[in-house]
């Protein structure tokens, strides 16, 4: 369990801890389609394509028509992006509530694997659901992956949120639905929570 007196700074993951997904939804939507998309991504381990996309390495342009080329090739950028979209869910306002909370004691960051495609899709669905600009201001800053170029389970992302927050590893808490992305930042020192043997809800409030 956590050390909560060392706290000062909790990092979240967002798909899967604060939004809820559902990767099979995605791959059910694609298979509907006339698209088996499961020989090319699971939520475990990913083809090249999407580690590029999700760094901003290729365009949204370029994803679509190279998932054409795997098989894709008779859909439409919109007919793709519905796909790709179909495993984001919602996001509880339990959740904002608590987080809200928790900004009164901790300084919050949140880092993200996301692509444009995502991110354009769950965008203005939050704006739509806090007001525009209300989800980014739960948080004192937050890292796409897309954006910065970085993803998760490399250590660089996260040496790239402690040098650009000035953050020191021992005051965080590092929360992930992921075992694998919680090696780096655990080596580095910071506290580390997998999500999924607790539900994030009563995490919170334990924070809290």
């Amino acid at each position: 369990m956590f050390q909560q007196s060392s706290i000062r700074h909790i990092i979240f993951d967002f798909g899967g801890v604060l939004i809820n997904l559902d990767y099979t939804l995605t791959n059910k939507t694609f298979r509907a389609l006339g698209f088996d998309i499961d020989k090319h991504f699971t939520h475990l381990q990913q083809s090249n394509l999407f580690n590029e996309y999700e760094t901003g390495k290729v365009s949204s342009a370029f994803f679509y028509e190279t998932l054409r080329q795997l098989g894709g090739n008779h859909l439409t950028d919109e007919q793709l992006a519905g796909a790709w979209n179909a495993m984001i869910l919602d996001l509880p306002l339990e959740r904002v509530a608590l987080l809200k909370e928790l900004k009164k004691k901790y300084n919050l960051y949140l880092l993200s694997n996301t692509n444009q495609t995502h991110y354009e899709a769950f965008m203005p669905y939050l704006n739509r659901l806090l007001g525009e600009g209300g989800w980014e201001l739960l948080f004192n800053k937050v890292y796409y992956s897309h954006q910065i170029g970085l993803r998760k389970p490399d250590k660089e992302i996260f040496d790239y949120v402690v040098a650009d927050a000035t953050l020191q590893p021992q005051h965080c808490l590092y929360l992930d639905d992921l075992e694998k992305n919680l090696v780096a930042p655990a080596a580095m020192g910071m506290q580390t929570l997998l999500v999924k043997e607790k539900p994030v809800t009563e995490l919170l409030k334990e924070l809290i």
